[in-house]
């Protein structure tokens, strides 16, 4: 399953970041109508300490967010 969200808010730490995103919403784009369609609602929040993804995630921009099942181990 696809998602498409839109990063809310990016804030900055010392050691961390955090990024608030939610769905895209319908905005006209073709696209983002269909998402929207079917997820109309949610956030999401990440925790990254990861010092090489911290300029990822960029405030205003969309990103898809792909879901699998992961096999139990």
């Amino acid at each position: 399953m696809r998602a498409k969200i839109e990063v809310q808010s990016v804030t900055r730490f010392p050691n961390s970041v955090t990024v608030k995103a939610c769905p895209v919403m319908a905005d006209g784009i073709p696209e983002n109508e269909s998402f929207n369609m079917y997820t109309p609602s949610g956030s999401l929040e990440l925790g990254i300490t990861n010092p090489f993804a911290f300029a990822f995630f960029e405030p205003g921009k969309q990103y898809y967010l792909d879901f699998y099942e992961a096999p139990k181990l």
